[in-house]
């Protein structure tokens, strides 16, 4: 829902995942450079809480790459690699 409303749209009540997911392809089709600019703005806060609360669970040692400051597309990539182990 939440990449839905970075293209400025609310869905109404009662759509489905389904519903979310195709509208959320039609946006990225239609406007590649919003889709890239989504990706590349910093990571949110959950993720960096996110990738913490794995890293501590799992004794991994994410400091540089949380001192560098990630993107959300790379703190995406980080939580998989995270969960992957």
């Amino acid at each position: 829902m939440d990449k839905l409303k970075y293209f400025g749209i609310e869905l109404r009540r009662g759509a489905t995942k389904g519903q979310a997911s195709d509208l959320i392809t039609k946006c990225v089709e239609a406007n590649p450079e919003a889709e890239h600019n989504y990706q590349k703005r910093p990571a949110t806060e959950a993720q960096i809480r996110r990738i913490k609360k794995l890293a501590k669970e799992l004794d991994a040692d994410v400091s540089d790459e949380l001192d560098e400051g990630l993107t959300y597309e790379e703190a995406r990539e980080v939580i998989q690699d995270l969960e992957s182990t």
